[in-house]
């Protein structure tokens, strides 16, 4: 992980700074690239490090060529799993890369956690029938929390009424 010339960690690595601070420290030192990185989310990000059936790979990273890797297929797994797998990863992003920073990672949840032992539910318009609010907000509560327990830290979910939004099309 990087630190000043003395050894002492840089600016966007002390939480006792203001988060805006570290923020515009952290975005000064990141290339262009690792920026693309984090925007792309942790799948696409490390799809470098992945062999072929899906599983990391870091040594194997070394040797392939980035630029023209397309991402491996997705290897069904399930939470436990998946949970290990993402620990690999940020791991090896927060010890392994220049700036150590943790890679975003995304999970779909249109209605639940659409993975591998995820609990499933109605879709949106289906839940929006019931007028019951509350009952939706525990739906996705549990979706929050499998995909939490997962590494998960983005989800992907319903956020625009289709029926009244009328730049949809």
């Amino acid at each position: 992980m990087a630190k000043t010339p003395a050894g002492k960690p840089l600016p966007y690595q002390n939480p006792q700074l203001p988060v805006e601070q570290r923020v515009a420290d952290l975005v000064g030192r990141m290339t262009v690239e690792e920026k693309v990185d984090q925007l792309r989310t942790a799948f696409s990000a490390v799809s470098h490090l992945l062999d072929a059936e899906g599983s990391f790979d870091p040594e194997g990273a070394q040797k392939r060529d980035r630029e023209n890797l397309g991402i491996p297929p997705r290897k069904p797994r399930g939470p436990r799993d998946m949970a290990e797998f993402n620990n690999t990863i940020q791991r090896y992003a927060m010890e392994e890369t220049r700036l150590g920073v943790p890679l975003i990672t995304v999970g779909e949840a249109l209605h639940g956690h659409m993975a591998t032992g995820g609990t499933i539910f109605p879709q949106a318009i289906g839940l929006a029938s019931t007028w019951d609010p509350e009952l939706v907000e525990r739906v996705y509560g549990v979706a929050a929390a499998e995909m939490r327990v997962r590494g998960v830290v983005h989800a992907l979910t319903p956020v625009l009424g289709l029926g009244r939004e009328p730049r949809w099309g």
